[in-house]
């Protein structure tokens, strides 16, 4: 299902833009109106059980990571029939896609000097990689 613009998500996650959309999910840019920051909030389409632990265990394990290259995951939860839900940082830039449909193919060195450096020892602008499948940054 898809989330309209300023639905109020949770009580908690006003929704400001569809970023991205795939076949299991969504992925959007939210307000938390509880701490007044921007965030991204991952929506999982899926409500069965087997669903619902894998994505659960995937908020688990994205949660304890810690890489200045990869969103800090702040929240999960589930909304009866609706979907799954996880919240993370929202990290502002061009995704993957859109940097592909500008400049072309990227090469492979560019591709792999981006993701290997932490955003402050990054010369110039990064990207972000938004998709329905997950979140990161690749500045």
């Amino acid at each position: 299902m898809t989330l309209e613009r300023d639905a109020l998500l949770h009580k908690r996650y006003r929704i400001v833009d569809l970023l991205s959309q795939g076949g299991m999910g969504s992925v959007y840019r939210a307000i938390d109106e509880n701490l007044g920051v921007e965030v991204a909030v991952k929506e999982n389409f899926f409500t069965t059980d087997e669903y619902a632990r894998q994505f659960r265990l995937e908020a688990v394990i994205l949660a304890n990571l810690r890489h200045p290259n990869l969103p800090r995951v702040t929240d999960h939860f589930v909304v009866g029939e609706q979907g799954q839900y996880l919240v993370m940082d929202y990290i502002p830039g061009e995704d993957l896609r859109q940097r592909m449909e500008r400049l072309g193919t990227i090469s492979e060195e560019e591709a792999l000097l981006k993701g290997a450096r932490p955003p402050h020892d990054r010369p110039g602008p990064g990207f972000r990689s938004c998709l329905a499948a997950g979140c990161s940054a690749v500045m």
